[in-house]
């Protein structure tokens, strides 16, 4: 599988930036984060048909027929790392911070609210037997999923905010795992 990212898509959103070195620099970073994820993914299915998991993380082959829809998943998921990540480091950050600060803020700052509500959640189901949302269990299950995810993400984003000073490769790369993610792991209700 090759994965090839739209030069075009790189230039619009780097309209602040009016050097080809950044341009470049998005091009490539995007392309190398892609590429690495899905060679590992598949040397790992290839040789010893597994899957990488983490936690309820679980990553499974991007095939042919479901390509098509991560590709329309890519834009609702691309807008929402645009945004997401340019107000977590245009806003949320810190000048000034250490690199080990800003991994852990950033990460805190995706992945605290669902933290502090799983938190709540058992905690009342310890206390009282029922949970905080006794009428929706499943969404407390579903929940989990989102702490590693968001971290990840947070991890992707920093690591490529502090190399390019940009949050738009980052974003990139974060729309495309996700993507693949939601799309490579979900039951399909009709063929494509």
């Amino acid at each position: 599988m090759v994965i090839v990212i739209d030069p075009s898509l790189i230039d619009a959103l780097a309209i602040d930036r009016n050097h080809e070195a950044f341009r470049h620099s998005c091009r490539s970073g995007a392309l190398k984060a892609s590429m690495w994820a899905l060679s590992r993914r598949w040397f790992s299915t290839f040789f010893f048909k597994t899957d990488p998991r983490f936690w309820f993380v679980g990553l499974r082959p991007l095939t042919a027929e479901r390509f098509g829809i991560a590709l329309v998943n890519l834009v609702p998921f691309g807008l929402y790392f645009l945004l997401a990540m340019g107000a977590l480091h245009g806003g949320l950050s810190v000048a000034g911070q250490s690199a080990a600060a800003e991994y852990v803020f950033n990460a805190l700052a995706l992945m605290g609210g669902f933290l502090v509500f799983l938190a709540l959640q058992y905690a009342v189901l310890f206390l009282t037997g029922q949970l905080l949302t006794p009428s929706e269990p499943l969404n407390t299950i579903v929940m989990f999923q989102f702490v590693p995810l968001l971290l990840i993400a947070a991890l992707i984003s920093t690591y490529s905010y502090r190399r390019t000073a940009s949050y738009v490769p980052g974003a990139l790369v974060n729309a495309f795992f996700i993507s693949w993610y939601v799309v490579a792991g979900q039951a399909t209700q009709f063929a494509y």
